[in-house]
């Protein structure tokens, strides 16, 4: 489908406004686009691809909010989520598939390595993924950032790991994210995993 010419703010204002009908346009504007990455990320995973392409658009509708057409095209931002959105897959995939393998007590050895190598892929292209993500953070952010918005950890466990305040990990999360954002070109809505902690900085 050839990619057709769509006004990014005069779609930004309808969607903020709730018209379906720019929504259509989106999707018959950057449908294909879409597609091809989930086919490429999620190619071992079809099953998954029609799921993820919907969350993609729906994640699109409800979060145009956090668009801003000054500072990046439409375009961009979509492909953000979109890569996003793989990711988000690829982790829930890796976890679901680690715990299944785990209580499979009874299954032969070969089809044992057979999984454990199959997550391996999974787990690599997690990391890869996530790498390419992180990559304007010090090391010291990355560890920190990890360890708030993928593991969970709580401020203070972050604090007596770091060996840094409270005030200081909020401040790292929040230049942390702003690092992240502008390599990305703000193509990526990091509310999803990390809330909205704008007011967490002291």
């Amino acid at each position: 489908m050839k990619m057709q010419n769509i006004d990014d703010k005069d779609i930004y204002k309808r969607l903020l406004n709730g018209d379906e009908s720019a929504l259509v346009e989106v999707i018959d504007c950057y449908g294909s686009l879409v597609k091809k990455i989930i086919t490429y990320k999620l190619n071992a995973h079809k099953d998954l691809q029609d799921e993820c392409l919907n969350d993609v658009f729906l994640a699109i509708w409800t979060n145009i909010s956090s668009y801003d057409y000054k500072k990046s095209s439409l375009k961009n931002w979509i492909i953000g989520i979109t890569r996003y959105k793989t990711v988000d897959y690829l982790r829930k995939i890796y976890t679901i598939n680690k715990n299944h393998c785990l209580s499979k007590s009874t299954w032969s050895n070969e089809n044992l390595s057979y999984t454990d190598e199959n997550l391996e892929k999974i787990h690599s292209s997690i990391e890869k993924e996530l790498e390419q993500i992180l990559s304007p953070l010090s090391e010291m952010e990355k560890e920190i950032f990890i360890s708030r918005y993928l593991e969970g950890a709580s401020i203070d466990e972050i604090s007596v790991k770091s060996s840094l305040t409270s005030k200081e990990i909020y401040n790292k999360l929040f230049y942390s994210k702003k690092k992240i954002k502008r390599k990305l070109k703000n193509v990526v809505n990091f509310r999803r995993i990390t809330g909205d902690e704008s007011n967490e900085r002291q």
